[in-house]
């Protein structure tokens, strides 16, 4: 099973504060049976460079890499970013470096707004590149500001999707929750974890509300993008 979405890396964004604490959302995570898992610290564009943020996000990753190998070693970890929209990203150099590890995978974060036609614009040529695979995340934080319209007018340009599992865990988005899927907007689920406390790996919850809306048919649908790109 595939988490995603997360900020377990320690010491580099909002997310994990220190080793331990990275540890400890790792434990969580595997005794939820996640095997495989997306380490996607943040990349603000208008803070640093490229450059600056994969050297930081290298620091993180090798803080954990002892704890990685030594008591994560049946878990699948590929390195990531979640990329922050600003105008302009669409030409941003040398893309495919904040991809997820050997794919194609680029996540792209977008304001709490209504997106204009201009948002629009740039989410679609980004996705009519060769070299990336947009996957637009956490996009339940969207639906109050744009229509489901919008993200099966994405969908049909080849961006794919991700939900957070709290929203997927929480009972009162069942029927959101049920068009999301019958309308194939739903390609990658994350816990977005960023601590052991208030954004803790939730990633049971969803997977046990999901079984309830759709026996084993939401997991086939998961399963398949899981496949295509991890396997």
């Amino acid at each position: 099973m595939l988490d995603f979405h997360t900020h377990i890396l320690p010491e580099i964004d909002d997310g994990s504060a220190s080793v331990k604490q990275s540890e400890e959302m790792l434990t969580m995570l595997s005794g939820q049976h996640v095997d495989k898992i997306v380490f996607t610290p943040h990349f603000y564009a208008e803070d640093e460079t490229p450059e600056s943020f994969f050297r930081r996000r290298d620091e993180s990753y090798q803080k954990i890499l002892p704890l990685l190998k030594e008591k994560f070693g049946d878990i699948d970890f590929r390195l990531s970013a979640e990329v922050c929209y600003y105008i302009g990203v669409s030409a941003l150099e040398n893309i495919e470096r904040f991809c997820v590890e050997k794919t194609p995978l680029f996540l792209l974060e977008m304001p709490r707004c209504r997106w204009d036609a201009g948002m629009l614009s740039e989410i679609t040529s980004l996705a009519r590149q060769e070299k990336v695979i947009v996957v637009l995340v956490h996009i339940d934080r969207y639906f109050d500001f744009n229509p489901l319209k919008t993200f099966e007018d994405l969908s049909q340009e080849g961006v794919l999707m991700q939900v957070n599992c709290d929203y997927l865990a929480n009972k009162k988005n069942k029927r959101r929750i049920r068009k999301l899927f019958r309308r194939g907007i739903m390609n990658f689920i994350g816990t977005d974890c960023h601590n052991t406390d208030d954004r803790k790996p939730n990633y049971k919850e969803a997977v046990l509300n999901l079984q309830k809306l759709f026996d084993d048919e939401a997991f086939g649908i998961l399963g398949f993008y899981e496949e295509e790109f991890f396997d």
